[in-house]
């Protein structure tokens, strides 16, 4: 489950509109996870920055026209995932 540590910030929240039970968060700050995921509206949160460099994360797309395809924004480029988070490549 996901717990924000005191020095970092929430960056964005992003809802599926094809599942809103389906969420993700990205945080500022170094050196922990950068990605979370929720599938229970909120209860637990899933780390899914899997791959993705440790960098600060600033916004989130969630393509609605291809299945499991996100698009992460950071503070060194756009990274894609086909995989809802699971692998990461730079875009």
């Amino acid at each position: 489950m996901y717990r924000q540590p005191a020095d970092r910030s929430i960056t964005s929240i992003t809802v599926d509109s094809s599942n809103p039970s389906v969420a993700y968060l990205t945080v500022s700050g170094f050196n922990t996870g950068h990605l979370f995921r929720t599938s229970n509206m909120g209860a637990a949160w899933t780390d899914v920055s899997g791959s993705l460099p440790d960098v600060p994360a600033s916004a989130l797309l969630v393509d609605p026209n291809r299945l499991n395809a996100i698009y992460l924004g950071t503070d060194i480029g756009v990274f894609r995932s086909t995989t809802r988070g699971n692998e990461w490549r730079s875009l």
